[in-house]
C-alpha cells in the first residue's frame, strides 16, 4: 500500500472516531414534566339529571427537570369535540407546589358536560376528553456562591 492510502484511511479512521465519540455522549432524556399515569371516569352529575356527565381525572405529573419547580397550575386541553358541551370555562386546577427533580405530583379535576339527548355509547364515543395539558410553573435558579 502506499503511504498516501495509509495516511488517508488513518485521517478517516481518527475522524470517525470523533464522531462516533461525540454521539456516545448525547443522550435523550425527557426534561420538563412528563405524564406516565392517568385515570378517568365518567358518572352523573346528580341521581336526579342525567343531561349532565361528570368526568373526572387524574394525572400524575412527574419532574424530570434537574431542579425544583414550582407547579402553580395545571389545565387539561380539551380534544374539539367536547369543547362546545363543557359548561365551566376555567379549567385550570390551582396547585401551588413546589414540586423536586424526580417527584411526582397528582393533580385532580373535573370536568361537567351537556350530554343532553346523548346516549351512553356517544358519551363514550367522544373519549378521550382531554388531548394534553398545560402547566403553568415558575422556576428559581439559585446562584451558588
Amino acid at each position: 500500500m502506499s503511504k498516501k492510502l495509509i495516511g488517508s484511511m488513518c485521517i478517516i479512521l481518527f475522524i470517525s472516531s470523533i464522531f462516533s465519540g461525540c454521539l456516545v455522549y448525547q443522550t435523550n432524556e425527557p426534561q420538563g414534566f412528563i405524564v406516565y399515569s392517568m385515570t378517568s371516569s365518567l358518572g352523573g352529575v346528580n341521581e336526579n339529571n342525567f343531561d349532565f356527565t361528570k368526568y373526572s381525572y387524574s394525572i400524575e405529573l412527574t419532574n424530570e427537570n434537574l431542579i425544583n419547580t414550582k407547579i402553580i397550575s395545571v389545565e387539561p386541553i380539551l380534544k374539539d369535540s367536547i369543547r362546545d358541551m363543557v359548561l365551566d370555562d376555567n379549567l385550570a386546577v390551582d396547585v401551588n407546589k413546589i414540586v423536586s427533580p424526580g417527584d411526582t405530583i397528582t393533580i385532580e379535576g373535573a370536568l361537567i358536560i351537556d350530554t343532553k339527548g346523548l346516549s351512553k355509547d356517544e358519551i363514550l364515543n367522544l373519549e378521550p376528553f382531554i388531548a394534553g395539558i398545560k402547566v403553568n410553573s415558575k422556576t428559581t435558579i439559585d446562584f451558588n456562591y
